[in-house]
């Protein structure tokens, strides 16, 4: 998609339509010597009220994008300042599948470091929230999860209240295995 990239075009959409956060991510652009350019301009060239959220992907090969800490440290030289570490291939396990919990602490420390919104996803369960939790995210992306049929599908607000509980008895250190 980035071969097709025009600034103008691009985030044309994105003010008609009110978005408030458009995610970037890379994927495909493993090859591309021109990615940090393409992606600064996309940042640059956004409406003032999108907030750019850079993503991150745990299985970076699979999604054939530039590897995590290469990605960090483009968004350290910009403005943006939110970050999804998500999983690109969703059939193939989740975020805490692919990523060892010392290395998400540490990318997340580097994160808060420098002042970054910390968002988590990548086909999270119920069962892993309370370990999600211990990472401190600031937000915890769960689409996926709520929707009917996987992630394409409807949202389903009994999903979200099921989601909703697990958060709040997770945050009192209460277990979260028990909810549908």
């Amino acid at each position: 998609q980035w071969e097709h990239y025009t600034p103008a075009l691009r985030w044309q959409w994105a003010t008609l339509r009110g978005v408030s956060y458009a995610k970037l991510g890379l994927a495909g652009c493993l090859e591309r010597k021109d990615w940090p350019d393409r992606w600064r301009i996309a940042i640059e060239q956004m409406p003032r009220r999108a907030i750019p959220v850079a993503v991150v992907y745990a299985d970076w090969e699979a999604a054939q994008a530039p590897r995590p800490a290469q990605i960090l440290d483009l968004v350290e030289q910009t403005a943006c300042k939110s970050v999804l570490i998500d999983t690109y291939d969703k059939t193939q396990g989740s975020l805490l599948d692919h990523w060892h919990s010392n290395v998400l602490d540490k990318f997340v420390s580097r994160l808060r470091s420098n002042g970054r919104t910390v968002v988590l996803g990548g086909s999270l369960t119920l069962r892993q929230l309370p370990t999600v939790l211990q990472h401190r995210p600031d937000y915890v992306a769960v689409r996926g999860a709520v929707c009917d049929g996987a992630r394409i599908g409807r949202v389903q607000p009994a999903k979200i209240r099921h989601w909703a509980t697990a958060l709040a008895k997770a945050q009192m250190g209460q277990p979260t295995t028990r909810l549908p």
